[in-house]
C-alpha cells in the first residue's frame, strides 16, 4: 500500500494528540522544508524523531529552543505503532518501503494550514468527549499566542512559574503520595532505564498498551532521557492529584466554607490561576478522570516557556466559567482580569474561524515548468503589499507563518500537492503540464490529477487560472470559482486587454517565450487578487513587472570569444522535463544547434524530443547521464546524429574540438544548447551546479577565451 496521508476529517484530531503526547513528532525525510518545522517544535517543547534514508552526516539543529532533545535516525527503524504524527517531506515517493505503513500522515502545507486558523475551536468539537488536557495543549498555537513575540511569551510565563511558585511556599500541604503512583512512577523509570523510547501517555495511563510499544526505537538514547524526567515528576504529579481530592471535597463541603474563602482570597492576592483551575476541573470530573487529571498535571508541569504563555493566556479566558460552574459562585478578579474574562466572552461568542478563512490568503503556483519564475514574478507585483514567495523557493513555510506575513505566494510542486488534504489557495495558477515525475506518481494522469487537486477545495470566490487542453477534466468541470483557461500566453493577453490593461504597457514587457506567458500568469493572479482587495492598485503591475530579471540557468544566453568570432551558449540548465526542452530546441530550430541531452529522466518518454529534432536539418546531440542508452536508441531509430560523451565535461571538450575543426562554418549561426530534458542529481547536487559547469568549461575550454 502507497503511504496515504490523513484525511482532512482526521487531521485536527491527530495533530491535537501530537500537541498532547510527550511522545515525539515524527518527520518523515529531513531536508529544507522539515528543518525549520523541527525548529519551530523544539521552540513549542516538542521533541522531534526524525527519519532519513541518509543520515549518516547530518546533523539535526536544536537551537529552535525548549527544552527537548531530537534524534536522527534511518528510515529502516520508523515504527507507526511509535508515531502519533508524521510529517512528511514533499520528496517522500508514495511507495518508500518503510514510510507506507504510517499511519498519521500529514503534509507541511496541511499541517501549518491548521496553525493559520483556530486550531483549539477547530477541534473542540472532535474530542468534547475525550479529556481536557488535548484541547488545552492545542490552544498553544491560537491567536493569543501568535500575537505575543517570543520574548514576550518568556517574560510572560516566568512570571506565572514565579507566581506559581510562590504560592507553593506559602499553601503548606503535607506530602502523602498514593501506592499506586509510588509503583507506577518505579515502573516508567525502570522502563526508560531499559528501552531507549520517548514516553507516550499510554506510557503513563496503560502499562498494558506500552508494553507493545516501547520495543520500537531501543537505541533512542535521547528519548530515554526525556522518559526518566517524566517518571521523576511523578511523585510530584501525585502531591498535587491528593491535594486536589481534598480540595475538591472541602468545596463540596457546607461546613469548609471557610477553606473556599481563604483558597479564593488567596487567588485574589497572586491572581494566580494554576492550582484553581486544578481545583475547579478535579471537582467537577474526579470520578471519572482521574488518569486524565494525574496526565494533566504533568503536562503543564513540563509545558515550556511559550507555551506556559499561552497556556495560561488561555485559562484566564476561562476562568469565570469555571468559577461559576465548579463552586457556584464567582470568583472575585480584578479590574484587569474582568476585563480579560469580559472580552473572552465576547470573542467565544463569534463565529469560530475555520482554515480557509485565514487571515494570511495565500497564491499557489505550480505546472511542470515556469513556477519558479512565476511566482518571483508575482511576488514582485505584490511586495509593496507585503508579499513573500514561499513553497519551492524562498521562505519556508512555517516561517511565513511565525512571522505572520500578509500574503503568501507559493510554489507548489505536484510531490506537495499529492499529500495535501485541507490547505487550499484562494488564487490558483497552474502552468502548462508535461510528463514530468512520472515514476514518483505512477503515471502521467496521477500527476494531472495532483496538480488539478486543489480545485476540489476551493471556494466560490476563488480564481483558477488553467490550460485550456484540461478544460474537460473532472476536476476542472467540478470546480466552483472563476475559471480562466488559456491555450497560450496571446489568450492572456486578450484578457488582460478585456480588464483594461493598455496594449503598448504590455508591449514593454522585454520577455520572450516561454517567459512572456509567466509574466502575463502573474499579471493575472496579481489583477484577481487587485478585485477582491481594493487597496491593491493595479496601475502599477506593468512598470514593475518590466523590471524584472529572469533567473540564471532559464535559457540564458551568453557568448564566448574564439577562432575570431562570438559563439553562443545557451544554459537552459532548469530544463529538467520533456517540455522545457522543446521549447528551448523551438526556440533555437533555424541554427545550426549542439544539444547536449541526458541525466535522471524520471521515467519519462523521450519520443517527443526526437521526432522534433528528426525535422531538424543541422543539429547534433550530446548524450550524458544515466539515461544515455535510452537517448542513443532514440537518436538511431530517427537518424539523429548523437555523440556519446557520458559526462558534461566530455560533451564540452568534443564541442570545443569540433568548433576548431570547422570554426569557419559553424561560427554565423551556431549555438551550443544545454537542455538536459533531465534531473542533475545521478551527476550533480542541483541543475544550479550543472549549469555553473557548463558555463565555466564553455569559457575554460576555448582558446584564447575573452567573454
Amino acid at each position: 500500500m502507497p503511504l496515504e496521508p490523513l484525511p482532512k476529517e482526521l487531521q485536527a484530531e491527530h495533530i491535537a494528540k501530537a500537541l498532547e503526547s510527550s511522545a515525539p513528532i515524527s518527520i518523515l525525510g529531513y531536508g529544507v522544508t522539515t528543518k525549520p518545522i523541527v525548529a519551530f517544535l523544539n521552540a513549542l517543547g516538542k521533541a522531534c524523531a526524525i527519519y532519513d534514508d541518509t543520515p549518516e552526516g547530518k546533523n539535526v539543529d536544536s537551537s529552535g529552543g525548549g527544552d527537548v532533545e531530537n534524534i536522527l535516525l534511518d528510515s529502516r527503524e520508523f515504527c507507526p505503532e511509535s508515531s502519533v504524527l508524521e510529517i512528511v517531506s514533499p520528496g517522500i515517493p508514495p511507495d518508500h518501503k518503510y514510510f507506507a505503513c504510517a499511519r498519521g500522515a500529514i503534509s507541511e502545507y496541511d499541517f501549518i494550514w491548521w496553525l493559520c486558523g483556530d486550531l483549539a475551536s477547530l477541534v473542540d468539537s472532535a474530542l468534547r468527549d475525550k479529556s481536557l488536557i488535548a484541547s488545552r495543549a492545542l490552544r498553544l498555537h491560537t491567536s493569543s499566542m501568535r500575537s505575543c513575540t517570543r520574548s514576550q511569551s518568556k517574560d510572560f510565563s516566568s512570571q506565572i512559574l514565579e507566581s506559581c511558585a510562590e504560592m507553593d511556599k506559602q499553601t503548606s500541604t503535607t506530602p502523602r503520595i498514593c501506592e499506586e503512583d509510588k509503583q507506577n512512577a518505579q515502573e516508567s523509570s525502570s522502563r526508560a532505564d531499559k528501552v531507549g523510547v520517548a514516553i507516550h501517555k499510554s506510557t503513563q495511563v496503560d502499562s498494558k498498551a506500552s508494553a507493545e510499544s516501547v520495543d520500537c526505537h531501543a537505541n533512542a538514547s535521547a528519548f530515554a532521557r526525556n522518559d526518566r524526567k517524566n517518571a521523576e515528576s511523578q511523585n510530584a504529579v501525585s502531591l498535587e492529584k491528593v491535594d486536589s481530592r481534598e480540595n475538591a471535597a472541602n468545596l463540596k463541603t457546607p461546613q469548609n466554607a471557610g477553606a473556599e474563602n481563604v483558597f479564593c482570597s488567596q487567588a485574589d492576592r497572586r491572581q494566580d490561576c494554576k492550582n484553581l483551575e486544578s481545583t475547579f476541573d478535579t471537582a467537577a470530573t474526579l470520578s471519572e478522570q482521574a488518569k486524565d487529571s494525574r496526565i494533566f498535571t504533568q503536562n503543564a508541569q513540563n509545558l515550556s516557556e511559550p507555551q506556559a504563555a499561552g497556556f495560561c493566556d488561555d485559562f484566564l479566558k476561562k476562568l469565570r466559567f469555571v468559577g461559576c460552574q465548579g463552586v457556584g459562585e464567582g470568583i472575585y478578579l480584578g479590574d484587569n482580569e474582568q476585563a480579560h474574562a469580559a472580552d473572552s466572552r465576547k470573542s467565544a461568542q463569534k463565529p469560530t474561524p475555520t482554515p480557509s478563512q485565514a487571515e494570511s490568503p495565500q497564491i499557489w503556483i505550480s505546472g511542470t515548468n515556469g513556477k519558479t519564475t512565476t511566482t518571483q514574478m508575482l511576488e514582485l507585483l505584490l511586495s509593496p503589499y507585503g508579499a513573500r514567495a514561499g513553497g519551492n523557493i524562498g521562505t519556508p513555510l512555517i516561517t511565513l507563518y511565525e512571522q505572520n506575513t500578509p500574503l503568501w505566494v507559493l510554489e507548489t510542486s505536484s510531490f506537495a500537492l499529492h499529500y495535501t488534504r485541507t490547505a487550499t489557495p484562494a488564487i490558483y495558477a497552474l502552468l502548462p503540464l508535461s510528463p514530468d515525475h512520472i515514476s514518483w506518481h505512477n503515471g502521467f494522469e496521477n500527476y494531472v490529477c495532483d496538480k488539478l487537486s486543489p480545485l476540489a477545495r476551493m471556494e466560490a470566490d476563488s480564481v483558477a487560472i488553467l490550460p485550456s487542453d484540461l478544460r474537460d477534466h473532472r476536476l476542472c468541470q467540478g470546480f466552483l470559482g472563476e475559471k480562466i483557461f488559456y491555450t497560450d500566453s496571446s489568450d492572456l493577453r486578450a484578457y488582460l486587454l478585456a480588464q483594461g490593461f493598455e496594449p503598448n504597457a504590455l508591449d514593454t514587457l522585454p520577455f520572450f517565450e516561454p517567459f512572456l506567458l509567466d509574466a502575463y500568469v502573474a499579471l493575472c493572479c496579481a489583477f484577481a487578487l487587485s478585485r477582491k482587495r481594493p487597496s491593491i492598485a493595479a496601475a502599477g503591475f506593468v512598470p514593475a513587472l518590466a523590471s524584472f530579471t529572469i533567473g540564471a540557468h532559464r535559457v540564458e544566453e551568453f557568448y564566448v570569444c574564439a577562432f575570431g568570432a562570438e559563439w553562443l551558449f545557451v544554459d537552459d540548465s532548469k530544463g529538467t522535463n520533456i517540455d522545457a526542452t522543446l521549447k528551448a530546441i523551438a526556440r533555437y530550430k533555424d541554427r545550426a544547434l549542439f544539444l547536449i541531452l541526458g541525466g535522471d529522466d524520471k521515467g519519462a518518454d523521450m519520443q517527443e524530443i526526437f521526432t522534433l529534432l528528426a525535422e531538424l536539418k543541422r543539429v547534433e546531440i550530446f548524450t550524458i547521464g544515466t539515461n544515455e542508452s535510452k537517448l542513443l536508441d532514440l537518436a538511431a531509430r530517427h537518424s539523429v546524429k548523437a555523440h556519446k560523451c557520458g559526462t558534461l565535461d566530455r560533451a564540452m571538450e568534443k564541442i570545443w574540438a569540433m568548433i576548431a575543426e570547422s570554426s569557419t562554418r559553424l561560427a554565423q549561426d551556431f549555438v551550443c544548447l544545454l537542455s538536459p530534458a533531465a534531473a542533475s542529481l545521478d551527476q550533480f547536487s542541483s541543475y544550479k551546479e550543472r549549469g555553473q559547469r557548463f558555463k565555466s568549461l564553455a569559457r575554460s575550454l576555448a582558446p584564447s577565451t575573452t567573454s
